[in-house]
């Protein structure tokens, strides 16, 4: 769900929108894991706390910083995926 909505939100920004956030970003800090072990980490924490907050800035982001902050926020992602969880960042290259 994550991926699909970051997609989006590069779609919409690439149309000159301002991209609409509608998951919450701070269930990823209970969702169920895969790898308990792995979210349960203090480095899973930190990393998640960094996503929350670039999705924070994304969603408050002006229309002039709107590209910036998503490049961000698609950034946290890749830092997580590729000190936690690597499966993902070949996909996740795709949103940057």
């Amino acid at each position: 769900d994550l991926y699909i909505e970051a997609e989006n939100a590069k779609q919409q920004i690439a149309r000159g929108e301002i991209p609409e956030l509608k998951l919450d970003a701070e269930k990823i800090l209970t969702a169920a894991a895969t790898e308990p072990d792995k979210v349960a980490s203090l480095e899973y924490k930190a990393f998640a706390g960094s996503y929350i907050e670039s999705v924070k800035m994304l969603k408050n982001a002006s229309p002039d910083q709107v590209a910036e902050h998503y490049k961000i926020m698609a950034t946290a992602c890749m830092n997580c995926h590729q000190a936690i969880c690597p499966g993902p960042t070949k996909r996740i290259r795709k949103l940057l």
